[in-house]
């Protein structure tokens, strides 16, 4: 997974991920940013995935749902929870690459490592 942290103008932190995994770079920004303790509970999270101990675990946020399996996490925007009573036209569809990704545990895992390290080194 390819990304980029930067802090804008006004310090806020701002995560862009590669094409295709947007919603991590969204979720990351808008979603987690500095909140060291959210952090360290889903590397906790983690860990127990990896090690056996827990089969999936859950995290529903304001504006995102993340769901962790043993290989694989699955991010989604809260929108897309919401359903039309009638079909949208084509041109009017969302763009689901900035509402929906999935990506490897292992590659969740050092995404998130890597989101400490920016968010530690102020």
């Amino acid at each position: 997974m390819e990304y980029e942290f930067i802090r804008d103008a006004q310090g806020r932190l701002k995560a862009k991920v590669a094409m295709g995994q947007e919603v991590f770079g969204r979720w990351l920004s808008e979603e987690l940013g500095g909140d060291l303790a959210r952090l360290e509970a889903l590397l906790a999270d983690i860990a127990a995935l990896e090690s056996g101990e827990k089969e999936q675990v859950s995290h529903y946020g304001q504006a995102f749902s993340l769901h962790l399996e043993s290989e694989e996490v699955e991010l989604v925007d809260n929108a897309l929870r919401f359903e039309f009573d009638e079909a949208l036209e084509p041109d009017l569809r969302y763009y689901d690459e900035e509402s929906l990704g999935g990506c490897g545990l292992v590659d969740f895992a050092q995404l998130l490592r890597a989101w400490r390290h920016f968010v530690l080194e102020g």
